[in-house]
């Protein structure tokens, strides 16, 4: 017989021993960067953020903490989120609103959202203005929009002495300005319209609501149209900058009896099929644009008078530039104490972005959190902020403001250094002996 002695020894993880999963706030549901109200209907601008532990809220606007105890009930922040409910908002509510998301690692914020009480005011009171031009002749009816948020459409229409209203047929010879001027190139006999009156309207759908100027009656003179060579009557600037992605117009208005026939070309040649080109030759569109489209355009209009033609023209140079949009947009970024995390901010434009970092919301230049002011901060340049040698306190929120005249982007994203626990440890141990023969 003899005896065996084995060791028995009793592992146990220590409590925690997974990796925490505690992490600053992100703000992932916010409203849009403008938002319109109605005097007297409630309006939610949503704020929700998630974290670990949950993030509490608050609200800037212009700047300035909103106080919830000096703005009365009107303003209610719903419970477990930052959504804030306003009930019936005055016009001393309008400005820039933005939502604040914190917890114990760091800040979280919303975009700046621009909050503009509707409106669309009246037409300055007028009286009825009656036009008397000789048939053949041109005519401009002016029309100045008031105030309107958002910004109103306007139209010109035909108004009957009982108030209904018709829409005015543009075509080749009538036709409305970018601006909201009614141009006729020659008057003809049934420009008269009977008992009816010409009227711009503006019309502001967010409101639901139309306003309408002063009466304008064309009574023509004459019994025989008079000939007039084309003359330039409207044009848009000649110096324009169109935005890739979106749409860009150019107008060209002529004068002239016979109505007047309009050709454009672009850099002394045909225009593109994907063009297009409506109101008898006079307006010109290109929609989604690309770079392909800067260049040199040139609206032609013609007519003739017997055996003579007569022959008008305006340039235009078309720039294009673009809003910023993302080349490497920063990330979210969880790692572990000793490491080092980078954070990217790169945008695309023209004119090019200028860049600017937050962090937790304040001004990269002003920030006080203390790996900032340390030798673990390296920023090589405008686009790069790199953290090194990270620990457990690290833990913050950057935003990235990537802007040129068009637009900008905004992104919010954190660093959480995740803490690690200890490992397994040895809680007890045991002899056995075993006997055998």
């Amino acid at each position: 017989m003899y005896a065996i002695s084995i060791l028995l020894v009793l592992f146990l993880p220590a409590k925690g021993f997974n990796v925490s999963t505690r992490r600053p706030p992100s703000i992932y549901l916010q409203p849009e960067e403008n938002v319109y109200y109605k005097q007297g209907e409630s309006v939610q601008l949503p704020c929700k953020a998630d974290g670990d532990p949950r993030p509490t809220y608050r609200w800037k606007k212009n700047g300035i903490h909103l106080n919830f105890g000096n703005i009365g009930v009107r303003f209610i922040q719903l419970p477990n989120e930052g959504t804030l409910v306003i009930n019936a908002p005055e016009a001393k509510d309008e400005g820039i609103y933005q939502c604040i998301a914190d917890n114990d690692y760091g800040t979280s914020v919303s975009t700046k959202i621009n909050f503009r009480m509707g409106k669309l005011d009246d037409f300055m009171a007028a009286f009825p203005v009656t036009h008397t031009p000789r048939l053949g002749e041109s005519v401009v009816l002016n029309c100045i929009p008031p105030p309107s948020y958002p910004p109103a459409s306007v139209q010109w229409v035909l108004v009957t002495p009982e108030g209904h209203v018709e829409p005015v047929n543009y075509d080749n010879r009538i036709l409305m300005d970018l601006d909201g001027r009614l141009y006729i190139t020659n008057i003809q006999e049934q420009d008269k319209q009977g008992d009816k009156a010409y009227v711009c309207m503006a019309t502001n759908y967010f409101m639901r609501r139309n306003t309408y100027d002063k009466a304008n009656f064309i009574i023509p003179s004459g019994s025989t149209p008079v000939n007039r060579p084309v003359g330039y009557f409207w044009t848009s600037p000649s110096e324009q900058v169109g935005i890739i992605g979106e749409t860009l117009k150019l107008k060209c208005i002529f004068s002239g009896n016979p109505t007047p026939e309009v050709v454009w070309l672009k850099n002394n040649a045909t225009l593109p099929d994907t063009y297009e080109v409506s109101h008898g030759g006079h307006e010109l569109t290109i929609a989604n644009l690309t770079k392909d489209d800067a260049g040199q355009y040139e609206c032609i209009g013609t007519n003739s008078l017997g055996h003579q033609i007569f022959r008008s023209f305006r340039s235009f140079v078309v720039r294009v530039e673009s809003k910023p949009d993302w080349e490497e947009e920063p990330k979210d970024v969880e790692t572990s104490a000793g490491t080092s995390a980078t954070f990217i901010c790169k945008a695309n434009g023209f004119p090019e972005p200028n860049i600017a970092w937050f962090i937790n919301g304040i001004k990269l230049e002003e920030s006080t959190v203390p790996i900032i002011q340390s030798g673990r901060f390296i920023k090589p340049d405008a686009y790069n902020i790199t953290f090194v040698q990270l620990n457990n306190h690290d833990s913050l929120v950057l935003q990235c403001n990537a802007s040129n005249v068009h637009g900008y982007l905004f992104a919010d994203v954190y660093l959480s250094v995740l803490e690690n626990r200890l490992g397994p440890m040895i809680v007890g141990y045991t002899e056995m002996t075993l006997h055998t023969k």
